[in-house]
């Protein structure tokens, strides 16, 4: 429970902060990482802090840090982030044709795109769990 509490702190709710506050000037898309390799379901408990990267850049062939070897699904995962973060970073927007539709995330549209075994948008990711969150960053200030 207490590792739950710091990374929603730490990183969810801080990103979705962050994100709100962002789209009052910009669009924006958020997304959540909870793809945990398919040999290792199950063994471990979420995954870790940068977890994401060897998938939103398509570089586990290149890594010697994996404790398995990528499967097929593992596979199409990495490609699928890996194709989004190069669609916004080439048109300014995430979307591909492998993921479900994925609008921009507001305060009046609270929209997000979890990277689990399967894409899938969510509405209103944790809000009640990320709302207390953000009321004690607001205090923080």
């Amino acid at each position: 429970l207490g590792r739950q509490v710091i990374r929603d702190l730490l990183f969810t709710a801080f990103a979705r902060r962050i994100s709100y506050l962002h789209s009052q000037k910009a669009n924006v898309w958020r997304y959540y990482f909870n793809y945990t390799q398919e040999k290792l379901r199950g063994n471990q408990s979420g995954v870790p802090h940068g977890g994401e990267i060897i998938y939103t850049l398509d570089t586990a062939n290149l890594c010697a840090c994996l404790s398995v070897a990528f499967t097929h699904a593992d596979k199409r995962m990495s490609k699928n982030l890996a194709d989004s973060w190069t669609a916004f970073a080439s048109s300014g927007n995430p979307q591909t044709k492998q993921l479900p539709a994925w609008p921009k995330d507001s305060v009046a549209n609270d929209r997000l795109m979890e990277f689990a075994q399967v894409p899938m948008l969510r509405k209103n990711f944790m809000q009640p769990r990320l709302n207390s969150l953000i009321v004690g960053l607001k205090v923080a200030d």
